[in-house]
């Protein structure tokens, strides 16, 4: 709590001094509100983060332009607001609109479209369109398949995504498929020591059990116990 009050008054202050001494349309002003939004957003607080979002959108607008990377980002964060207020109209739509400008300033299949992919899709998720969802996670997946093969540290995020979607729609089978994906990625790429592999093995365990593939459940929910032990102990 004291970090965010302290980061809270860094903020403030420097707010006062930027409008003071650059007047209240630069892009370093922009850039306190942004960091201002983020501390709100944090806090719980979206009504006061979307106004300081609102006032970073009108300056980068009138500074940068509608096709400009530092659009892209502030319409994400818009949309991110958007989603933990359950508002998945406005959420999509913003996010849509990040979409649309990275497709315009880096191409169709740039690795930066992806993490646009996984907003609506996650957007589609949270709001019960497993259709939309299914189409906006497999892009981001081939986009970064594409990009950077085995060794995106990306992929088995998306991957994760689409293996819950699947275990939701009760395709067992395919959800193991992308668990399965997600997890030897994330081992290879971290050396068999990351948080989400817990998480991996634990939806397998879920996935297999559905499927009445006893031995295997089995399996891994111990691999999911063991891990957990050796990274942060027993339980009392």
């Amino acid at each position: 709590t004291g970090n965010y009050e302290e980061a809270l008054k860094y903020y403030n202050k420097a707010k006062k001094i930027i409008e003071r001494k650059l007047g209240e349309d630069s892009h370093e002003l922009a850039s306190v509100l942004h960091n201002l939004s983020i501390y709100h957003e944090d806090k719980e607080d979206y009504k006061g983060a979307m106004a300081y979002l609102g006032r970073v959108l009108k300056i980068r607008l009138d500074v940068y332009g509608p096709n400009h990377p530092y659009l892209a980002i502030v319409y994400n964060d818009i949309g991110h607001v958007y989603q933990n207020m359950e508002n998945y109209i406005e959420a999509s739509k913003n996010y849509q609109t990040s979409l649309d400008i990275k497709r315009r300033v880096f191409g169709d299949d740039h690795p930066a479209t992806a993490t646009a992919y996984v907003n609506i899709g996650t957007v589609a998720f949270e709001n019960g369109d497993a259709v939309s969802a299914e189409t906006n996670f497999l892009n981001a997946a081939e986009i970064l398949e594409k990009a950077y093969g085995d060794e995106s540290t990306d992929l088995p995020i998306v991957y994760s995504h689409l293996g819950e979607l699947y275990l939701e729609e009760e395709e067992f089978e395919t959800a193991v498929e992308y668990f399965q994906k997600g997890l030897d990625l994330t081992k290879k790429n971290f050396q068999g020591e990351h948080q989400d592999i817990p998480a991996f093995l634990y939806n397998l365990g879920l996935c297999y059990e559905e499927m009445k593939k006893v031995p295997e459940a089995v399996k891994c929910y111990q691999e999911c116990y063991d891990f957990v032990v050796k990274f942060s102990g027993p339980e009392d």
